[in-house]
């Protein structure tokens, strides 16, 4: 199990005031600035409060390591990821303010599997206010810094990102499908023929040759899967990927079987994961 922090010596900071009084209640550590204050134990030099003018306005800023992640204004605070989403980070900001809840954001929701789509690609987690049911969830981005006011509003001015809902255009994959229909009726009867999974060196040293190394085995097969020429390379490439261990009773052994509904699950899940152009956004409903 990986590290995590430990918020249980820290304070709950929720306001502009309750941060002064708690800058004004701890006593500056040799060795370090004067405007800092540490939050946890005396010892806890990566958890910090420090005070600082910025544009004539008194702040104070809470941060872990060397990464701010928490600013008190006079009427707002502001928090951001500081660039390092990491569970630490996030419960940080979770248990000092009290007021700002994480929540993992699941991607599925808005672009069915195995699918990608670059629309979303920034968000990198919802966010919610403590026991507040009338503020709508906000995405984040794990750079930028967010406004919340003190009686528990977001600003809706802020950079919030709105994730993009898509599904599948099926008569558009359908016809992308289409094309593999004949190396998979080859790979079909080249299973009957037979179904053990079998190896040759003389085959796979010209893929090692041929396949460079940034060239995906999935991306591999797909291309060479349309062209007829190729189309044992593919099948054997193809067939690494998706055999399966049966075991035979008769004579107490494990044996590698290949099928063809196991080969048209794997060529069809790779050509969803690079066939984004199939995707189509459903645009949010409007009341007339």
């Amino acid at each position: 199990m990986g590290f995590h922090i430990n918020t249980s010596n820290m304070p709950v900071i929720k306001t502009f005031e309750q941060a002064k009084k708690e800058f004004q209640s701890r006593t500056a550590v040799r060795g370090q600035p004067h405007s800092m204050r540490r939050l946890g134990g005396r010892y806890e030099k990566e958890k910090w409060l420090k005070q600082e003018m910025l544009e004539g306005v008194e702040v104070y800023i809470a941060g872990y390591y060397d990464t701010e992640l928490v600013r008190y204004y006079p009427t707002h605070m502001e928090f951001s990821l500081g660039g390092y989403p990491s569970l630490s980070t996030k419960l940080f900001i979770q248990g000092l303010t009290h007021t700002i809840s994480f929540w993992k954001y699941y991607a599925d929701d808005y672009v069915p599997k195995p699918f990608s789509h670059e629309a979303n690609k920034d968000i990198e987690s919802r966010v919610t206010l403590y026991g507040i049911r009338d503020e709508a969830d906000r995405h984040i981005d794990k750079d930028s810094w967010y406004k919340v006011y003190y009686d528990k509003r977001f600003d809706d001015n802020d950079n919030y990102l709105t994730p993009k809902k898509f599904k599948v255009d099926r008569k558009l994959m359908k016809e992308i499908t289409h094309e593999y229909q004949p190396f998979l009726k080859y790979a079909d009867s080249m299973i009957k023929l037979n179904n053990d999974y079998i190896t040759d060196e003389a085959t796979s040293k010209y893929i090692r040759e041929h396949r460079t190394a940034d060239n995906f085995v999935s991306t591999w097969v797909l291309q060479n899967a349309l062209d007829e020429s190729q189309w044992w390379y593919a099948y054997y490439e193809l067939a690494r990927h998706t055999h399966s261990s049966i075991f035979n009773h008769s004579n107490r052994s494990w044996e590698s079987k290949l099928t063809i509904r196991g080969m048209k699950n794997y060529l069809y899940n790779e050509l969803k994961k690079n066939s984004p152009q199939v995707l189509v956004e459903v645009k949010p409903e409007t009341n007339a």
